[in-house]
């Protein structure tokens, strides 16, 4: 069973993953997180196996975030969300994610790579 913890600043992006990925229940323990304040309880109380954060938040962006999450959790797996897959934000991520994924993606795309990883 693999744990996975969302973090994004758009509720209504995290209705839409727990919608599209609810009937994964069998191999997904989905959480998700409004802000990483919220994220970092999640992460400090589960053995989270992935960590999905958006690109662009106002409190603090999601690379900072996967940043952390490597430093503090070097096993856990990280994708970063982004609305603009530029080639730039993968160059400046200096090995902290191990995914891009663009947003919108859909649920299959989604949930095959959570199966990869």
């Amino acid at each position: 069973m693999k744990k996975i913890l969302f973090i994004d600043d758009e509720q209504n992006i995290l209705d839409s993953l727990k919608r599209s990925l609810s009937h994964h229940k069998k191999w997904l323990t989905l959480f998700f997180a409004i802000d990483y304040k919220q994220g970092k309880s999640i992460l400090e109380t589960e053995d989270i196996n992935i960590v999905v954060a958006d690109y662009k938040m106002p409190d603090r962006d999601g690379l900072s975030i996967l940043k952390e999450v490597k430093e503090n959790y070097p096993d856990i797996k990280r994708v970063l969300l982004t609305g603009s897959p530029e080639v730039e934000i993968f160059e400046k991520t200096d090995n902290i994610i191990d995914h891009l994924l663009s947003k919108p993606s859909n649920s299959k795309e989604i949930t095959e790579l959570l199966k990869k990883l």
